[in-house]
C-alpha cells in the first residue's frame, strides 16, 4: 500500500491537548492536520483485533476510515460506504 493515508491512525488526546495522526507501526509521530469537514474513526474495543484495509488494528487502537474502506471483524467483511449525494449538516448538541 503506497497510500500514505492508509498508514495513519487517529489518536485522540484525552488530556485535552491536540489530537494527532500516528503512523500505524507506532515508531514515529507525524504532525498532520485533521480534515476540517469531519471524518470517521473506528476503534477496536474487543480482545481480537480487526482489519481495516488490510491493516491490523489491536484492542484500544483506532484508525481513520474513508468511503470504500474494508473492515474485517472475525469472519465478517464489511464495506464502509458513504452516499455520493450526501451533504454535510451542522450537528448541534443541546
Amino acid at each position: 500500500d503506497d497510500d500514505p493515508e492508509a498508514q495513519l491512525s487517529y489518536q485522540p488526546n484525552k488530556a485535552g491537548g491536540e489530537d494527532k495522526l500516528v503512523i500505524a507501526d507506532e515508531r514515529s509521530t507525524v504532525d498532520a492536520s485533521l480534515p476540517e469537514e469531519g471524518f470517521y474513526v473506528i476503534e477496536c474495543l474487543g480482545k481480537n483485533r480487526i482489519l481495516v484495509d488490510g491493516m491490523k488494528i489491536d484492542q484500544g487502537k483506532s484508525i481513520r476510515i474513508k468511503s470504500g474502506s474494508t473492515i474485517r471483524i472475525s469472519s465478517y467483511l464489511l464495506y464502509f460506504v458513504l452516499p455520493l449525494d450526501a451533504t454535510p449538516k451542522e450537528h448541534v448538541v443541546s
